[in-house]
């Protein structure tokens, strides 16, 4: 996985819009960016929780089942 110089994490995305600004993106532009596509992901996220739920029953296995790594 690569990592942007200076964008580790979200702590650094106030830098990051400012950066935008300074190049002449829009507030709708920011908006865009910054909001709605967090919103258009959940959405989609949801979406697909749903179909998942109506095709087969939760899960009941524990993080530690799932995380276990057999080896051959």
């Amino acid at each position: 996985t690569e990592t942007v110089q200076g964008l580790e994490d979200v702590s650094t995305y106030p830098n990051l819009l400012a950066e935008l600004v300074k190049r002449g993106w829009t507030d709708a532009e920011l908006r865009g960016l910054a909001g709605e596509n967090v919103l258009r992901v959940l959405t989609r996220a949801e979406t697909v929780a749903s179909r998942l739920r109506k095709a087969r029953p939760a899960s009941t296995k524990t993080i530690e089942q799932l995380d276990r790594r057999i080896t051959p």
